[in-house]
């Protein structure tokens, strides 16, 4: 693997390692944050439901036709404005029970029918209507519709008996959208932030390799016994590791320039410990005969 490659994969394999835990993490985490919310929302919408109930006198009944009833003025099965209101304003369907039976919602089934009538589960009549608790889940379905949800018990007036319940509900699927939204906006921040990160390792890798090239290119000039070559002034300039190692090259270069004399063409005469090396590199010696010779004298 080349040198360039190498320093790519060095800055760049912990950016994304780094990168992807980060983002499951925040994923999930922006999830959990954004369910509790919602459910303290729901909550409070929830309650605020019944004090508005509540201010009416008179007790919850049901009349010969069924209809929930506040007292003799308020008709709860009739008051569909004001469930449509909420809805619109925060979101959130709200249900009247009367007992374990929808007597108003807002929720409506694919024809546009409100869902009166439907009954809530077992599971939330035990805890709220008998044991009187509050009740919340992300997996209770209506009319074939996946809520998060939230059920307060509905009390007879001045009394302790619990006669219905308050239901508000968050679609499972907008909600969902709007938390894939926001993981989508994050995730797309940190590819920006990965391509900047990408850009700027590229060039760093790329001056660094070409850095190094330029050194060992310069000393293998002198290697090849060319003395006082010019430096780059970019590479000396350097202030790492591989400036200092130019620097040295140079000093070196230097010091034997100043005390030998180049090479020749003409007579074909070397100078210099370099060239010295490099003419015993290149001679082809006998040492069978040059043994011989030094046993027979």
């Amino acid at each position: 693997m080349k040198l360039r490659l190498r320093l790519l994969v060095m800055a760049m394999l912990p950016v994304i390692a780094l990168g992807a835990i980060t983002y499951l993490g925040a994923s999930a985490q922006m999830r959990d944050e954004v369910e509790e919310e919602t459910y303290t929302g729901m909550l409070a919408a929830t309650l605020a439901i019944r004090g508005v109930l509540e201010s009416v006198e008179g007790e919850y009944r049901l009349d010969e036709n069924g209809q929930m009833w506040k007292g003799d003025t308020l008709n709860i099965s009739e008051i569909t404005d004001l469930v449509d209101e909420v809805k619109r304003e925060s979101g959130f369907d709200v249900s009247i029970f009367y007992g374990n039976q929808r007597k108003l919602t807002s929720i409506k089934d694919s024809s546009g029918k409100r869902v009166a009538g439907t009954q809530s589960l077992e599971e939330i009549n035990s805890q709220v209507l008998e044991k009187g608790q509050y009740y919340a889940s992300n997996h209770t379905e209506v009319s074939g519709k996946r809520f998060h949800c939230s059920y307060i018990p509905l009390y007879q007036e001045d009394s302790n008996e619990i006669v219905g319940m308050v239901f508000m509900g968050q679609d499972y699927d907008e909600l969902s959208k709007v938390v894939a939204k926001s993981q989508r906006f994050m995730l797309l921040m940190m590819l920006i932030v990965l391509a900047i990160v990408s850009v700027t390792s590229i060039l760093s890798a790329n001056r660094i390799a070409s850095a190094i090239k330029g050194a060992i290119d310069y000393l293998k000039q002198m290697c090849e016994g060319k003395l006082g070559n010019k430096a780059s002034e970019k590479l000396l300039g350097r202030r790492d590791e591989i400036g200092d190692m130019c620097r040295d090259i140079k000093a070196l270069d230097d010091a034997y320039s100043r005390g030998r004399t180049a090479p020749s063409r003409s007579s074909g005469t070397t100078a210099g410990p370099f060239n010295q090396f490099n003419q015993f590199m290149h001679t082809d010696y006998d040492f069978e005969a040059l043994e011989k010779e030094i046993l027979s004298n």
